[in-house]
C-alpha cells in the first residue's frame, strides 16, 4: 500500500487512478471528522457527505501545487477545506431572510 505522499506525487504527474485512490482513502476520515460540526440552524438539504464531498472536489485543483511536509499534512489540508465549507454554510442562512408564518384564514380573492 502506497503512502499518502507517494500517492500525492504520483497525483502531481497527471495519475488518475493516483487521484481516485488518494479521494478514497481520505473521505472516510474527513466524514468522521466532519460529522455533527454543522450547527442544526445551518443545515438544509446539506449532509456532511455533501459537504465532505464539495470541499474535496474544490480542493483537487491545488494537489497540484500541494507541499506535504509530514504524513498527516494533507488529511489537515483537506479538514481545513472542509471546515471552510461549512463556515460558508452557516454564512449562507445567514444572509437567508427568516421564514414568516402564513396566517390559515387569509381571505381568497378568487369569487366564491
Amino acid at each position: 500500500m502506497e503512502t499518502t505522499i507517494e500517492l500525492l506525487e504520483r497525483v502531481k504527474d497527471g495519475d488518475r487512478a493516483a487521484l481516485e485512490d488518494l479521494v478514497e482513502r481520505s473521505i472516510p476520515p474527513l466524514k468522521r471528522w466532519a460529522r455533527g460540526r454543522l450547527p442544526q440552524h445551518a443545515r438544509s438539504l446539506q449532509e456532511t457527505q455533501d459537504l465532505v464531498q464539495n470541499a474535496v472536489l474544490r480542493a483537487i485543483p491545488r494537489l497540484k501545487t500541494f507541499e506535504a511536509l509530514h504524513p498527516g499534512a494533507l488529511q489537515a489540508f483537506l479538514r481545513q477545506a472542509v471546515a471552510n465549507e461549512i463556515i460558508d454554510e452557516i454564512r449562507k442562512v445567514k444572509r437567508r431572510p427568516e421564514p414568516v408564518p402564513i396566517a390559515a384564514e387569509l381571505p381568497a380573492h378568487d369569487p366564491g
